[in-house]
């Protein structure tokens, strides 16, 4: 209900006059309307219908919601607080833990949004002191990398507490409130390198095949997996883009063509425009998988051009042959060297 207030999604919301029960299952993911940015609606941990066996897949889908957001939504409700399991806190944990295991991962923001706050009795900064006095549990629990032993819970998370009324006995509050939450979750995480769109796909692919088969979640090497899926998808088709423009002028020029005007500018334009495409898309990744294949793709490029130059150089031959073979014949019966070098020096402007 949240999201689709905020962001103009259409996730499914619960129908209460049909009876309390499950509403989103799996992993959903919309696109604000307003504004770039991707929306997950993950399925909660605390239905009936999930039971024993939906266990692995809340943490496997919590994992997997912190790998790919820059903030993550812990939606309580407020009776719950100082709850363990109802308040999500050993999913939490879980999170926690393994976050610590991401090896430059950055930080993320977590926000707990404890709905059916009534503030006359409970006020907002007394249910963060909860929430935070938890959190201090937790993170004094958890066992860490060497490392990390000595840091602090606020150095990993951007941790913030918020609340909303009741949504059916309050509703114009509720709406009020709800709006003013968004700046809160547009938040960017500004250490975690961003993936651009057309890799999102898959990196996520690839994120949740780890997170499936209980492998440590490296976050950076799955980044430097997608850079180097993206950075030879866009060498292929520079390099394919400069195979194409050249390859009718090689076949007219094998056909016996004559030598083609201005070849070196028009290749030299053709080589600037695919060499900056690759670094457009490149400069998107990580740097140092763009680096290792920036010079794979300027040889790739000069042999994809090599190729017309030779049969340029051919056809000039030819032509020279052609046109001047006479008189280079006959100056060299003459042994006039001066001849055949205006000849050439002719044919070579």
């Amino acid at each position: 209900t949240l999201l689709n207030a905020l962001f103009g999604t259409r996730f499914d919301v619960m129908d209460a006059a049909r009876g309390r029960s499950q509403t989103t299952k799996g992993a959903w993911v919309g696109k604000a309307k307003a504004c770039d940015v991707v929306v997950l609606d993950m399925q909660g941990t605390d239905s009936r219908e999930g039971g024993e066996d939906s266990k692995s897949f809340e943490r496997q889908s919590a994992l997997f919601a912190l790998a790919v957001s820059d903030t993550l939504v812990i939606n309580l409700w407020v009776h719950d607080l100082g709850r363990y399991n109802a308040a999500n806190l050993h999913l939490l944990r879980t999170i926690i833990e393994v976050h610590l295991r991401l090896f430059g991962a950055g930080k993320r923001r977590l926000v707990f949004l404890c709905r059916d706050h009534v503030r006359q009795v409970t006020p907002l900064a007394a249910l963060e002191e909860m929430v935070r006095a938890d959190l201090a549990a937790i993170w004094a629990e958890v066992p860490k990398p060497a490392l990390l032993t000595s840091s602090s819970l606020d150095e990993h998370f951007d941790i913030q507490i918020a609340s909303l009324p009741h949504y059916e006995l309050e509703r114009s509050q509720w709406e009020a409130e709800a709006g003013a939450l968004r700046p809160l979750l547009e938040w960017r995480a500004a250490e975690v390198p961003a993936v651009p769109a057309d890799g999102f796909e898959p990196f996520t692919r690839s994120v949740w095949g780890t997170i499936c088969a209980e492998r440590d979640l490296d976050l950076p090497s799955q980044r430097e997996m997608l850079a180097r899926f993206r950075c030879a998808e866009v060498a292929d088709a520079a390099v394919g883009a400069v195979r194409n423009a050249t390859g009718p002028l090689v076949r007219a020029l094998l056909a016996g063509g004559e030598p083609v005007a201005n070849l070196g500018a028009r290749l030299g334009a053709l080589l600037n425009a695919s060499i900056g495409k690759f670094e457009r898309v490149a400069a998107l990744y990580e740097r140092r998988v763009a680096d290792a294949k920036r010079p794979e793709v300027r040889a790739r490029l000069a042999e994809a051009a090599s190729s017309v130059l030779e049969r340029q150089l051919e056809a000039a031959v030819r032509r020279a042959e052609r046109v001047h073979g006479a008189a280079l014949a006959a100056a060299a019966e003459k042994g006039d060297l001066e001849l055949a070098d205006r000849v050439l020096s002719a044919e070579a402007a």
